[in-house]
């Protein structure tokens, strides 16, 4: 006597294809969107380029930001006050900024990678390298590097 093996219906294995489809789907659309940053923070972020590296307007990145990247970016701004340095030159070489990596540390924290490039061939491109923290409802920078 040999064996039975289970039988299922055709309309069983496809409502079972169907709902492994959906759940798949699912999960591949909530991944993707927990790897999205929220707009509100890409466009501090963006802001937080545009007038640091793009503009020289470190009091304007000052108000973006927070923690050791207020501390560090006062700090600057008393030391220019106190060298009388004058603001830079309006005829500035054309910068460009390109968003290069985000990365979601957590809720509250994000991870931006920027390209700065000049039109000068004297100047070396910048990584600049932000995180961004939120603090009840607004994003701020909390951290600031470039290199090269």
């Amino acid at each position: 006597m040999q064996p039975q093996l289970p039988t299922t219906s055709v309309p069983g294995i496809i409502l079972a294809r169907s709902c492994a489809a959906v759940l798949l789907g699912v999960a591949l659309l909530a991944a993707a969107c927990a790897k999205t940053p929220p707009a509100e923070a890409t466009a501090v972020a963006e802001q937080f380029v545009r007038a640091y590296f793009v503009e020289d307007n470190m009091a304007e990145a000052a108000k973006l930001a927070s923690g050791a990247a207020k501390a560090r970016l006062d700090g600057l701004l008393r030391q220019i006050e106190s060298a009388g340095a004058k603001e830079p030159p309006k005829d500035k070489p054309r910068v460009k900024m390109t968003l290069v990596e985000s990365q979601i540390v957590s809720a509250e924290a994000i991870g931006y990678v920027y390209r700065i490039d000049s039109e000068a061939p004297a100047i070396q491109p910048i990584a600049a390298k932000l995180r961004l923290s939120k603090e009840g409802n607004a994003w701020s920078v909390s951290e600031f590097a470039q290199t090269p």
